[in-house]
């Protein structure tokens, strides 16, 4: 089976504007772009083919096999909606760029979960935002982006009877939406090299 991996990268000014309250500028872009690298390094790790699509409205230069897709929507769930409609990948898997703590095994699993049984599989962060989310191209259903985004669609799933799974909450799972989120990872064990760099440096 075909994998089709999409890195959302929005990279605009108004994004992580709760991160933007405590941290300055310059901080803010190394972070995003550094969580974006690591996400991309770990997808280069899997054992399997992947396409990988980077969605972004702005010019981006990261390291690894990817192509660039314009962002064409006006807010991420429109973007990905779009873009997903375009894909000919029999597996989708849509990877959110600021997890730091991803790492390729999390990765494979989901997509052989998707690959045997057939279920739409979403990984929550710790506020139930959807981390990742993957699906099989033949599954149509809206997406959800935004607050609470994993119990919303896990709700609409229900509904209309498409077998999927949310899975435990993990710290792999998390997003950094704000300092707080950021500071929580210094007490973690499986820190990126660079991200223990950057905490000796700042705190």
């Amino acid at each position: 089976m075909t994998v089709g991996i999409v890195i959302p990268f929005r990279g605009t000014d108004l994004d992580k504007s709760r991160l933007r309250e405590d941290m300055d500028e310059i901080s803010v872009r190394y972070i995003l772009n550094r969580m974006t690298q690591q996400v991309i390094s770990e997808i280069m790790k899997l054992d399997k083919k992947v396409n990988l699509y980077i969605l972004s409205k702005n010019k981006i230069s990261f390291d690894g096999k990817y192509q660039i897709a314009e962002d064409q929507g006006k807010n991420l769930n429109d973007s990905l909606q779009k873009f997903a409609s375009k894909m000919n990948e029999d597996i989708i898997m849509i990877i959110m760029a600021d997890l730091p703590l991803i790492n390729n095994f999390h990765i494979k699993s989901i997509l052989e979960t998707v690959e045997q049984e057939k279920k739409v599989i979403i990984a929550p962060a710790e506020d139930y935002g959807t981390s990742i989310l993957c699906f099989n191209r033949n599954v149509s259903f809206p997406f959800f982006y935004g607050k609470k985004s994993a119990k919303r669609l896990a709700n609409y799933l229900t509904k209309t009877s498409i077998n999927h799974q949310v899975l435990e909450y993990d710290f792999c799972y998390q997003d950094i939406d704000t300092f707080k989120d950021l500071t929580n990872l210094n007490q973690n064990n499986s820190l990126p090299e660079w991200l223990k760099s950057y905490f000796k440096e700042v705190f």
